[in-house]
């Protein structure tokens, strides 16, 4: 198998009729498959998806089992990809070029030195600050710190080599894109094709799109993790993981809070000898210790 093309999708009944068009109509001169992760969801998505695996013999629809949550989601449609290559869309997105893989395909084969292209988007938005966020896109090398610093590759403009190694994604990641692009990269170079060859549909619900406390609660942690598995990169896992522990110091949950805050003078020891440490400990502090003796005897405190 030449190609594997990776998607996976949850509740996007509205969308996935799109998305799997757009990668059936594609014009190539080499054999490819379509591996669908559906995630459980409670719409009418996976049925659509039973309807394309059933009428077209690329399409290969997983296993329909609990429901796994993003990162598993994605490792479990990785592990499945068989082909040399694997290209990425995600349910609610969709190709515009019917030449889409066929360039891409061509660009890998003939520069060995790239494990992974990517191409230039077209972003479907009300918002008008958010049409520009991939602006800054140009046909050239992106190094990986470029990558990392900067929203660069949208998860559903990559294709890249498959070595077959064990994809490995923790639970504590949240996005994995970024993260697998760095572990694809490996310190190499990817690049950038001229091409918009995408429509990213960036709505209410994508992820991205909304920051709550519990999305910023998990990226502080993924970032935390980040620090230690990138070296070289160390700084931009500090700056991302401190801007999303700003954000938690002021979460309503008071054992949260006084968590967060505690992070915070733990990075910034300083900071314990100021305003901010006499705050934690005088109004925090005293807090917490009142929930967990109202809290089952103090049984929840740890």
């Amino acid at each position: 198998m030449k190609l594997s093309v990776f998607v996976v999708t949850y509740n996007q009944e509205k969308y996935i009729r799109q998305c799997l068009d757009s990668i059936l109509m594609q014009k190539v001169d080499f054999d490819y498959e379509v591996v669908i992760g559906e995630d459980h969801g409670t719409d009418g998505t996976r049925a659509i998806c039973e309807e394309y695996a059933a009428k077209y013999p690329q399409v290969r629809l997983l296993p329909l089992i609990e429901n796994l949550g993003i990162t598993k989601n994605w490792q479990r449609v990785l592990s499945e990809c068989k082909g040399d290559y694997i290209a990425m869309c995600e349910g609610d997105d969709y190709w515009i070029d019917s030449n889409k893989l066929q360039i891409q395909m061509s660009f890998l084969e003939h520069n060995k030195e790239y494990p992974l292209c990517f191409h230039k988007v077209i972003v479907k938005t009300d918002s008008l600050s958010d049409k520009r966020i991939f602006e800054h896109l140009e046909e050239r090398a992106y190094t990986d710190r470029e990558i990392y610093n900067k929203w660069t590759i949208l998860t559903s403009s990559v294709m890249f080599r498959n070595d077959r190694q064990v994809y490995d994604l923790p639970s504590v990641i949240k996005f994995a894109d970024t993260y697998l692009f760095l572990l694809i990269l490996n310190k190499r170079k990817a690049f950038c094709l001229n091409i918009n060859a995408t429509t990213y549909r960036r709505t209410e619900q994508s992820q991205s799109a909304v920051l709550t406390p519990s999305l910023s609660k998990s990226l502080f942690y993924q970032y935390k993790y980040m620090v230690s598995q990138f070296p070289h990169l160390k700084d931009i896992s500090i700056r991302l993981r401190n801007k999303y522990l700003n954000q938690l110091l002021d979460d309503k949950n008071d054992r949260d809070t006084l968590k967060f805050r505690s992070y915070k003078m733990w990075y910034e020891p300083k900071l314990f000898f100021s305003r901010f440490g006499i705050v934690t400990m005088f109004v925090y502090i005293p807090l917490w210790l009142k929930l967990c003796l109202n809290s089952n005897n103090g049984s929840h405190c740890i």
